[in-house]
C-alpha cells in the first residue's frame, strides 16, 4: 500500500490506515527501537514501537510529505520514544566520568585556575557535534546513557574491543581539544 494512501487513511482517523502502517513498518520500527534501547531489552524495544504507532495516529496531521517521507517519520517517531525510554530508565544514576578524570579540570582548585561549569559543558556539546556518527553514538551511550561497552557492542554490532578501541580514541581527541581550547 502506498504512503500516501496510509496517510490520508490516518488522517480520517480510519482504523486500516494505522493497521496499514503497521503492517508496512513494524519491522522498521522494532529494528530501530532494538538499536537504540539494546537487543536484550525486547519488552521496552516493543513498548517504544507501540507508543511511536500511537504516537503517529494521534499527530498525522503534522506530517509534511514535502520534508519527509512517512517512512523517515516513522523512524523518527520511534527513535525519540526509544531514548525516551533509556532516559527513564537510567533516571537518578549519576554520568560515568572516571575515564575522564585525567582529562577533565579539577575541581578543587583555585577559582581563577578552574574552568566555568557551563563553559566546559559548552565545549563538550561541540565536542560531541563534531564527532562522526558512530563515535557519537558510543560516546553518548557509554557515559551519558550508561550502558556497558557489551551492551554498545551488541547494539551496533560489533566487538567489545571494538568499542574499547573507539572510547579510547575518543578520550584521545577530547584531550586534544580540551587542551587547544582552554
Amino acid at each position: 500500500m502506498k504512503d500516501e494512501f496510509i496517510i490520508q487513511q490516518i488522517r480520517n482517523r480510519n482504523p486500516d490506515g494505522l493497521a496499514a502502517l503497521i503492517e508496512k513498518y513494524k519491522r522498521l520500527s522494532c529494528s530501530v527501537a532494538l538499536s537504540i534501547v539494546g537487543s536484550s531489552n525486547l519488552e521496552d524495544a516493543l513498548e517504544c514501537v507501540n507508543q511511536a504507532f500511537y504516537d503517529i495516529w494521534e499527530s498525522c496531521s503534522k506530517l509534511d510529505e514535502n520534508k519527509s517521507s512517512l517512512k523517515g517519520w516513522v523512524c523518527l517517531i520511534t527513535r525519540r520514544r526509544a531514548i525516551d525510554c533509556l532516559r527513564r530508565k537510567n533516571r537518578g544514576q549519576d554520568l560515568v566520568l572516571d575515564d575522564f578524570t585525567e582529562i577533565l579540570p579539577s575541581t578543587r582548585g583555585n577559582p581563577e585556575d578552574e574552568m566555568d561549569r557551563k563553559e566546559l559543558a559548552a565545549l563538550l556539546n561541540q565536542f560531541i557535534l563534531g564527532l562522526p556518527d558512530m563515535d557519537r553514538t558510543v560516546f553518548l551511550r557509554r557515559f551519558f546513557l550508561l550502558e556497558s561497552i557489551s551492551e554498545i557492542a551488541e547494539s551496533q554490532g560489533v566487538s567489545r574491543a571494538a568499542v574499547d578501541n573507539r572510547l579510547k580514541r575518543i578520550r584521545s581527541k577530547l584531550r586534544v581539544y580540551l587542551e587547544r581550547s582552554s
